[in-house]
């Protein structure tokens, strides 16, 4: 197979960045409650959310790159995946309390249950096999978006599949892993969708 140009892995590593759980999550996030709160309270929540999720995690991959612990953002070894789905696992039970404590949106605090049940599983599947955490990810951030407008589900939908080239092209997954991260991802989005209506 003819290795991707210097410019395709440069196109496909800035999708996979802008893809990233946990950029991808902060949007969903924000675009899930605007026009549901006033801009001060929304400004408020996200906030928190970043303070309390996706700084954290994203100050531990940073440290443990820089040591040379893992060996990249993505912590695309499986053999290091491990350590990440604990560290993430840890940094959201955690902060559920707190999202409950501050009398944060029902919905974010439904979703952030969610996405700890879908942590475990993507915790379980490594043992065995690897699957793409940003495709994972990304689909459940689609599902979600889609509730919200369907022009916002359809952009994602977009940057989602572009996503899953990416990772493609970088060979940090199998077409088939990036499938099955879409589909345990989405399958996500729509228990959240559900409990969210009940």
């Amino acid at each position: 197979m003819q290795r991707p140009s210097t410019r395709t892995l440069a196109t496909a590593n800035m999708i996979s960045m802008l893809g990233h759980p946990l950029v991808l999550g902060s949007l969903t996030v924000t675009l899930s409650l605007v026009g549901h709160l006033p801009a001060a309270r929304l400004l408020a929540v996200v906030g928190i959310f970043t303070a309390a999720i996706v700084f954290p995690i994203w100050f531990v991959i940073r440290r443990k790159v820089a040591s040379g612990a893992w060996t990249d953002m993505d912590v695309s070894d499986h053999g290091q995946r491990a350590g990440l789905y604990s560290v993430a696992l840890s940094i959201i039970a955690l902060s559920i309390p707190i999202f409950w404590l501050l009398e944060l949106p029902r919905g974010l605090i439904i979703g952030t249950l969610v996405s700890l049940v879908l942590l475990l599983a993507g915790m379980a599947i490594n043992l065995r096999s690897k699957l793409s955490m940003h495709s994972m990810f990304g689909a459940y951030c689609v599902v979600i978006l889609m509730a919200v407008s369907v022009a916002f589900g359809l952009a994602a939908l977009l940057l989602i599949a572009a996503v899953g080239w990416s990772r493609v092209v970088l060979g940090r997954h199998t077409v088939a892993q990036v499938v099955f991260g879409m589909s345990l991802g989405a399958a996500a989005g729509v228990v959240l969708f559900w409990l969210v209506r009940q």
